[in-house]
């Protein structure tokens, strides 16, 4: 079978996959992981690669590294820009990224797997 073609991350998907990597344990950010595989639906996009994202921004989270941890090592640029926004603005991007992301849910005429609209975890960015 043809591999389906490639399609760049934009900002608008990284933002909700920002909401759900910030509503998800570390050693969640699977690809059987049912809310990833609902999120990699509302964006047109493989369980994996939505997975590899969350793992890819991982990466990049102080919090993971200071842990000791490591997420992949492939963040693309547009990664990097979108998680300093996150970091420099830490309430602003989470509202935005939420709101993408029960924008999406409605869009698509999904009820959300579970409540993920709750306030972040309990670590900030500072």
């Amino acid at each position: 079978m043809p591999r389906a073609p490639n399609v760049d991350w934009t900002r608008q998907h990284l933002l909700p996959t920002l909401h759900l990597y910030t509503q998800m344990p570390f050693g969640q950010l699977d690809a059987r992981n049912v809310k990833v595989k609902q999120l990699a639906r509302w964006l047109g996009r493989s369980p994996g690669s939505v997975s590899m994202k969350l793992n890819n921004l991982s990466s990049l989270d102080p919090v993971i590294v200071a842990r000791g941890l490591r997420g992949l090592p492939g963040a693309s640029a547009l990664d990097r820009a979108v998680w300093a926004e996150f970091h420099a603005n830490w309430g602003a991007m989470a509202t935005e990224a939420e709101h993408e992301y029960v924008r999406l849910a409605t869009l698509n005429g999904e009820p959300l797997v579970e409540d993920l609209t709750c306030p972040l975890p309990a670590y900030q960015l500072n």
